[in-house]
Parts: structure tokens; C-alpha cells; sequence
């Protein structure tokens, strides 16, 4: 048994269809041995010193037990089916609120790895929204949604990180107005301007 987190970098052997040379990729892969079982991860890159670095990061992971099988794997639609089914088994009674939010992500994040959701994918989800003339707070409960994702991803293993979420700042409409009208009764029942708007009493004859 080959001692846990040792790896090794290597490009994969195919022979050309046409030709039947033997050919090497000119993609990097990754190769750790963890459990006495081989794991395989492709580094998505020519350069070999850039696969070694994520090999470093690899064995890193597996040393501090951060590491997560499944992470490269894992989509945004399997964090989505996370957060409804734990909606569902709670009986939560907001589980159509958060429907109706993923559904809005779903149009935007669908299709991706979970890992590749960065926080400037995500700011680019806002300004999609914003376009779209979405409130602030429509957006935030959106984005919660989203936290609370990527939260049960990282605590079911799926994931190994989370993605920075800053929530917008929302205008309470409501408020504001409420100031408004308190500001201007009380400018009407100031001293100075109730002299000035009440009317003169008559003035009496002979006076």
C-alpha cells in the first residue's frame, strides 16, 4: 500500500484514430494515493509547474481532511435539490418562497460546477437581476438562498469551499415615507410656521 497523499503528475497516452500513432495529451493530470485506492484529477492546464502547485493544494486538502470527493463533480442544480429537499423534511412554510428563488438562480447558475461559482460569478447574478429590475430584497432572499446552498453542500461533503455572499442594501419604502409625512406635521406645528400660516383675527371697529 503506497503511502496516504503521496501523487504524481502524468499526460495521458491516446493513438490517433487516422494514423494510429500513440499520441501524448498536452493536458496535465493529477495522480494521489489515498486509502491504498488511486485518485485521478485532470489540472485543466499545459504548464507543469501550474499542476504541480494544484497538486501541492491537493495533498494539502487530503491532510487536513478538508478534502471532498465529490467537489469537482457537484453542480449548482444538486446544491438546489439540497436546499428544497431540506425545505420539504423540515415542512418548512416558506418552501414556495425558496422554490420560487431557486428558480430564479436555476435561470442564471444551472448547468455549473459548484466549485466554479465565484463571488464575482455571483456579483454578475446581481447586476443579471438588476437588469431584470428585481428589488434589492427580492435579490437578497436570492442570495440567501444561495448561501444556505452552498451551507448543506459543505456540511454533506459536496463541497469544499463557499463562495463570498454580500447581501444588498435594501430602501424601506415604507419608512421613508412614514419620516416624510412625520417631517412635515412637524413643520406645520411649529411654533414659527403656525404664526405664519393661521389666519389674522378680525379686527374690530373703532379699535
Amino acid at each position: 500500500m503506497r503511502e496516504r497523499g503521496s501523487g504524481s503528475l502524468f499526460r495521458e497516452r491516446y493513438r490517433d484514430r487516422k494514423t494510429g500513432q500513440l499520441k501524448v495529451c498536452h493536458t496535465w493530470m493529477m495522480k494521489l494515493w489515498v486509502g491504498g485506492k488511486p485518485l485521478k484529477r485532470s489540472a485543466r492546464t499545459t504548464s507543469r509547474a501550474v499542476t504541480s502547485h494544484q497538486l501541492e493544494q491537493w495533498k494539502a486538502q487530503i491532510r487536513q481532511g478538508t478534502y471532498a470527493p465529490d467537489a469537482d463533480q457537484t453542480r449548482f442544480d444538486d446544491l438546489a435539490t439540497l436546499l428544497l429537499d431540506e425545505y420539504r423534511a423540515n415542512g418548512r412554510k416558506s418552501l414556495g418562497r425558496a422554490a420560487a428563488a431557486v428558480d430564479h438562480l436555476k435561470e442564471f447558475f444551472t448547468g455549473w460546477r459548484a466549485q466554479a461559482l465565484s463571488s464575482d460569478r455571483v456579483l454578475g447574478y446581481v447586476r443579471h437581476r438588476q437588469q431584470q429590475r428585481a428589488a434589492n430584497a427580492t435579490i437578497n432572499r436570492e442570495l440567501a438562498a444561495l448561501k444556505r446552498m452552498f451551507r448543506l453542500g459543505e456540511r454533506a461533503g459536496r463541497i469544499v469551499r463557499r463562495p463570498f455572499i454580500d447581501l444588498l442594501q435594501e430602501r424601506n419604502a415604507r419608512r421613508a415615507s412614514s419620516n416624510a409625512r412625520s417631517a412635515t406635521l412637524c413643520w406645520r406645528n411649529s411654533p414659527t410656521t403656525s404664526s405664519r400660516c393661521s389666519p389674522s383675527p378680525p379686527s374690530r371697529a373703532g379699535a
